[in-house]
């Protein structure tokens, strides 16, 4: 007797198509445009679930005088539940993304982005700066969150990208006169920036999250400390495989690394999360702690972890179908794979901002 197949749960496919084709549209346009959009998807959301409550009473009292209700009605009922859904996360991305928009054109980022003149920045580093080689000669490549600019600090949270000559740490703050240059629209950093001149960033008081960020960073540090004792190209290779830290790699092995397909490796992935998940659900089992404590403990394993190998777009994804995964175990919905891969785009697409247009 062959073993019956699984139907696959395709309920959530629509609304996640309807909230990539709206971040799609979104990422290529300003602030106007996008509160539009979301307005009129709310609207149209709101009016698509008043319908389907419509729907579903004038059946149930058709249902008490009749007995049977033609099967329309119920078609009709699912397919305006689809479209109140779809336009409710539509509205969810392109109101996500007008917010940012607004804040950036509200504090004056997007012009100063635009304009060629050099501006004081404040910004905190978000990960581990990675060696490039610039028209000066060596430099560092770092990612941050450009937290305030001006003489007269204008509060903003805008993504960003530094090349600078030297090494800047993760988690901390650092101060410097850049100089700005636009990127593409679908790019999660809204500017370039490079220091003016001779004025390197420097770097500010520690914070509360500079210490905590420091505790991680020494985790790293210690992780490739050990695998320095490994033999032949292992003292590069572990750190990349364990947190993804590919720093250590040389040109020749990044390469080697390529050509055979073997890159997703050393890039922290859904495995890596599935590994921490698997290890702390048995220590659980091990130490027969109740049912009830074991979810928030794979939820702050899992956010310990991405702390660890700092959260780049592809820890995030991988973190946030992790915890996606975990709850549906929890909730005894473990095989419900598909629709858990449209929650996940619907949660991504939702709550990551989309950039500002400059």
């Amino acid at each position: 007797m062959t073993e019956q197949r699984q139907a696959l749960d395709l309920r959530l496919v629509p609304a996640s198509l309807a909230g990539w084709a709206t971040a799609l549209v979104v990422v290529h346009s300003g602030f106007p445009i996008s509160l539009h959009v979301g307005s009129w998807l709310f609207a149209g959301a709101l009016l698509a679930t008043v319908g389907v409550f419509a729907l579903r009473g004038a059946r149930s009292s058709a249902q008490a005088t009749t007995t049977a209700t033609p099967s329309w009605w119920r078609r009709t009922e699912v397919l305006i539940l689809h479209m109140a859904l779809s336009a409710g996360v539509a509205s969810g991305v392109a109101l996500s993304a007008a917010q940012t928009q607004h804040s950036h054109q509200e504090s004056g980022w997007a012009d100063a982005v635009t304009s060629e003149v050099p501006v004081s920045v404040t910004f905190r580093v978000t990960r581990d700066a990675l060696p490039v080689q610039q028209l000066s000669g060596d430099g560092y490549r770092s990612q941050a969150i450009v937290t305030s600019w001006g003489e007269n600090p204008h509060p903003v949270r805008a993504e960003v990208v530094i090349f600078t000559d030297t090494e800047l740490e993760a988690g901390h703050r650092y101060t410097a006169t850049m100089r700005l240059s636009s990127t593409a629209a679908a790019e999660r950093a809204t500017a370039v920036l490079r220091p003016f001149g001779s004025d390197e960033p420097r770097q500010r008081s520690p914070d509360r999250w500079a210490h905590i960020s420091g505790v991680f960073n020494s985790l790293r540090d210690a992780t490739a400390h050990q695998a320095s004792y490994a033999v032949g190209e292992s003292p590069a290779l572990l750190p990349g495989v364990i947190l993804g830290d590919r720093s250590a790699q040389s040109a020749e092995l990044t390469e080697a690394m390529r050509v055979s397909g073997l890159t997703h490796m050393t890039v922290v992935s859904g495995t890596h999360c599935a590994l921490v998940m698997g290890a702390l659900l048995g220590l659980s089992r091990m130490l027969r702690m109740p049912r009830w404590s074991t979810l928030p403990m794979l939820v702050c394993g899992l956010v310990l972890f991405v702390m660890l190998v700092q959260p780049a777009p592809s820890v995030i994804r991988a973190a946030v179908m992790g915890s996606i995964g975990a709850l549906a175990v929890f909730a005894g919905r473990g095989r419900a794979s598909s629709a858990l891969l449209c929650l996940c785009v619907i949660l991504l697409l939702v709550l990551v901002k989309s950039r500002v247009v400059v």
